[in-house]
């Protein structure tokens, strides 16, 4: 049986195709038999084109596994999966995948003709087309600040957070005398000179008085 694999940004694909010798033809006709897609984690989109085609193989073995265990594949593929997937110094991922898909009887062959690719690509779009898009995420930090006068001194606070959710926080203490809205206003005042330090282009300033809103 043969296997084709696709991959785009969004999503791999893979078909398993059985070619046989039909009588009047005088090549052998290959016949879909099974296809599967997988659409890519935000962080498995950002895998190298060579390593998601390996990704389709491992992710039709486990889709198709009984495929696999009764019948010899042929990975059919202009990428050169097999050096890829037999490195013996392959780390990481592609040792993982290579360890699985041993246990399996899976030749790797070049690309000489489109044939059932061409089936397999266009699966592939359409499940690229049919993904849903990704909830976008704010790309503004926040910042919330606060100061306050008191008998031994006054201070200032200042937490900043990352569209990520990481929090950074600061203590200041003035070291003269101001009221509570000057307070507040250092407090604005330090946390907008950290987030300029740290490159910051885009925040949202929240803090509890009325003359600094």
């Amino acid at each position: 049986m043969l296997l084709y694999i696709s991959a785009n940004n969004c999503a791999v694909s893979a078909a398993v195709v059985v070619e046989r010798k039909e009588e009047g033809k005088e090549h052998p006709l290959q016949r879909p038999v099974y296809y599967v897609s997988e659409v890519l984690t935000s962080s498995k989109q950002r895998y190298p084109q060579w390593q998601k085609l390996v990704l389709g193989v491992f992710m039709a073995s486990r889709k198709l596994k009984h495929y696999f265990q009764e019948h010899p594949i042929i990975v059919v593929s202009s990428a050169p999966l097999s050096d890829i997937i037999q490195n013996r110094e392959a780390t990481g991922r592609i040792a993982k995948w290579a360890i699985e898909l041993g246990a399996y009887h899976i030749k790797y062959e070049p690309r000489t003709a489109i044939k059932s690719q061409a089936l397999v690509d266009f699966i592939n779009d359409w499940t690229e087309f049919q993904a849903l898009p990704e909830k976008p995420t704010t790309k503004y930090w926040t910042m919330h600040f606060d100061g306050s006068r008191q008998l031994q001194g006054s201070g200032a606070g200042v937490v900043l957070t990352s569209p990520r959710g990481e929090k950074f926080c600061y203590v200041l203490q003035l070291q003269f005398t101001c009221t509570n809205n000057a307070a507040e206003y250092e407090a604005l005042l330090h946390g907008l000179r950290l987030a300029r330090e740290m490159n910051i282009s885009r925040i949202q300033c929240f803090g509890d008085s009325d003359l600094v809103s």
